[in-house]
């Protein structure tokens, strides 16, 4: 049975705990020296001793009954502490929220510099995706009418009706088509390239597809240059949580992983207010040199001008992020991996190397040298018990497990299969919560309400007198990068929230007012007037901007971060986020069919049911992963089967509208299952079949527990 199955966690605790006392955990230091060629500089022995020992137990300083004599410094205790997990103080009254204590904020504190490093590299590739978002928003109103005679058949007036909203939404959702196919790129642009090499690699696309379509003749030629920037966005959408999941101290990782969706708020913002500056360049103003009846006049230079440099100003970003990556350190965890496949490969100097290179980063990247020689220690054992274990799951050889063993794995296990459903519903509700109905066309929206038309299917904004059209779209820009703002502002309160409130709660309180601000939307659209219809659009939009900020915004990509295994993470974030960008495209794709069919009101009374619709497979699909470790994720989403979760949701809705009995907590027993499991791991581990594999130091090592006969495979000296 999988559910039998202990924590790779676990595993590796019980190889380095069982019966051994500091002296014998020095043999197994010397085996590692041996096997990553990591210089121990004199005094050094002390630092390793006490980073062993925290690689064995978190808690192994202050331990009043320790016998291996060693004590932590001043310094090294302020430090240990500032990187422990949040510690919750217990609300006064039942029904709180829990809170951190006051120190705990602290740990944002003495972080290095090169950590921040990596935080402003993955910001600069968020803002550039919100960028480019935002940038065919505010062309979008442009290009049409130049790309007019490429649409449709000549003197055919109703096809042109019928195919222009298509043709748009294929434009505008070109990038996330090529991201459903591009994000399957990740594991193995990660494999060969590393972290860096992937964000290397998807910033060159992401300078060269804006400048493409600077030179675009065609709506078919705009159509293949912006799926080059889905090649991009694909696998740096997918890569940077990943990386700064990996570099991040343990104690800010969620929040750190929230960044990804808070910059793409600024982007969205920036890319607004570049609409805004660019709108004026060149004489399309001017009706008597740019025509709307000539098409071929507003494709020339002087006429296309704003639109052009308003599709082609994301570029500005990537430059500095491309001269930017190498200045960043890569993930030492994807290091230590790959150092570990080139010893399978029987490659001994190179995997020294990059042990080296991984522990140089640590270094680094920790606020300790104590803490980088655990990370080191941790890293190093756990990633290759996850690739034996895997293997031995497969009967493979480890250095032969592919992409396709590794989607065996993640749809044959119970708990995998529950976290890609939870981290799925995640994804979803992002997309059809109709966020991106606002992000790609509230421009065309804003627009149509302030000319007030009685139009079910919306009127006709591109036949509009051309004065009215550049003060209008001046304004529509103006309260785009309003939204923007919003989105970005209202993120802040979520860095604190997301692990104090849950992320499972905060979903659950505010996609109603999700659903509320839709209404107000459609309510807007509903009374046909210029004078209120504006004002009541931007309150609807501008609220839906603030709950969604520090909900759905940032919690999909942290969650599936989370929650997914650590063996399999790139192909469950890759089959994920592909996931999201399918559902992104038919956003796209399908909104301008709605606004052209049923109208704005019914569109944005369409995703206010959605809204609905989501907050129950939320409340019966989504647990809650607020504060729990890796074994502690494994057992929720192991342990706790779907309907028994389901159950217990719905009897909590009961109690909470009054209708019955309070449930019990669901789950009150995982610290003290996780506990039993680490006291005792040899009863754990006794299920597991003895196998004659390679240690981390490169040759075969069996020896026996001392507190039972069972055969394993030890990391070092007995």
């Amino acid at each position: 049975m999988d559910s039998e199955i202990p924590s790779v966690d676990i595993r590796v605790r019980a190889k380095l705990l069982w019966g051994k006392k500091l002296p014998a955990l020095q043999g197994t230091l010397k085996d590692f020296y041996c096997a990553t060629g990591i210089k121990i500089l004199q005094g050094d022995s002390e630092l390793w001793g006490k980073a062993i020992l925290l690689v064995q137990n978190p808690k192994a300083f202050p331990d009043p009954d320790g016998d291996h004599g060693l004590k932590l410094t001043g310094e090294e205790e302020k430090m240990l502490e500032l990187d422990r997990e949040p510690r919750k103080k217990k609300p006064k009254r039942e029904g709180r929220f829990p809170t951190f204590e006051k120190n705990d904020y602290k740990k944002w504190r003495h972080l290095p510099w090169s950590l921040w490093r990596i935080i402003i590299l993955c910001a600069l590739g968020a803002a550039t995706q919100g960028w480019s978002e935002a940038a065919v928003n505010c062309a979008q109103q442009w290009f049409q009418p130049a790309f007019q005679k490429f649409i449709d058949v000549p003197h055919d007036l109703h096809n042109q009706v019928d195919r222009q909203p298509g043709i748009v939404g294929l434009i505008n959702g070109a990038p996330y088509l090529c991201c459903v196919i591009s994000c399957w790129l990740t594991p193995l642009l990660n494999e060969k390239l590393g972290r860096r090499g992937t964000i290397f690699w998807s910033t060159i696309f992401s300078i060269a597809s804006p400048i493409l379509q600077l030179f675009a003749q065609s709506w078919w030629e705009l159509f293949i240059y912006r799926l080059l920037m889905g090649v991009a966005i694909g696998p740096k959408s997918a890569t940077i949580p990943i990386y700064l999941a990996e570099t991040a101290p343990a104690s800010i990782r969620g929040s750190l992983v929230m960044f990804w969706q808070v910059f793409t708020a600024l982007g969205i913002m920036l890319g607004s207010l570049s609409g805004v500056v660019l709108q004026r360049m060149g004489n399309a103003s001017n009706k008597d040199k740019c025509p709307l009846a000539d098409p071929g006049k507003l494709l020339s230079w002087t006429c296309s001008k704003h639109w052009r440099l308003m599709l082609a100003s994301p570029s500005v970003l990537p430059i500095f992020l491309l001269l930017f990556i190498y200045e960043c350190c890569e993930s030492p965890r994807w290091t230590v991996a790959k150092a570990h496949m080139l010893r399978l490969n029987d490659r001994p100097k190179a995997a020294k190397y990059h042990c080296q290179a991984a522990y140089k980063a640590l270094e680094e990247l920790s606020r300790h040298r104590l803490l980088a020689a655990r990370d080191m220690l941790s890293h190093y054992y756990l990633l290759d018990e996850e690739r034996i274990d895997l293997a031995d799951r497969l009967e493979v050889h480890p250095k032969r497990v592919w992409l396709t063993h590794q989607l065996v794995e993640l749809f044959g296990r119970r708990r995998n299969r529950r976290a890609i459903l939870a981290s799925s519903v995640c994804m979803f509700a992002q997309q059809f919560c109709g966020v991106n109905l606002i992000v790609y066309y509230s421009n065309y929206a804003f627009a149509k309400i302030q000319l007030g038309t009685q139009d079910p299917t919306g009127g006709d904004i591109i036949s509009a007198p051309l004065a009215s059209r550049f003060a209008i779209d001046q304004q529509a820009l103006l309260y785009t990068m309003g939204f923007g703002l919003i989105n970005f502002l209202f993120a802040a309160p979520a860095f604190f929230m997301i692990d104090t409130v849950g992320r499972r709660t905060l979903l659950l309180c505010t996609f109603p007012f999700l659903a509320v601000s839709h209404i107000i939307t459609t309510i807007a659209f509903a009374v046909h007037s210029t004078k209120v219809g504006p004002a009541i659009a931007l309150a609807g939009m501008y609220l839906f901007g603030v709950f969604y900020s520090f909900g759905e915004g940032p919690i999909p990509f942290v969650y599936a971060a989370e929650s997914m295994p650590l063996y399999c993470r790139e192909v469950s974030m890759a089959l994920v986020v592909s996931l999201n960008w399918l559902f992104n495209w038919m956003i796209a794709f399908g909104s301008p069919l709605m606004f052209g069919r049923i109208g704005p009101a019914w569109t944005f009374a369409f995703y206010s049911i959605w809204c609905v619709v989501i907050w129950l497979m939320i409340l019966f699909l989504v647990p809650e992963t607020r504060l729990l470790k890796l074994e502690e994720v494994d057992f929720v989403f192991d342990k706790i089967k779907t309907r028994k979760f389901g159950g217990h949701a719905w009897k909590t809705l009961l109690w909470q509208l009054h209708q019955g009995k309070k449930p019990k907590r669901l789950y009150e027993n995982v610290e003290g299952e996780i506990r039993r499991e680490r006291n005792s791991p040899n009863e754990r581990c006794q299920r597991l079949p003895s196998r004659a594999g390679m240690s981390p130091a490169g040759d075969e090592r069996v020896g026996e527990s001392p507190d039972s006969g069972h055969t394993l495979v030890h990391a070092g000296t007995a």
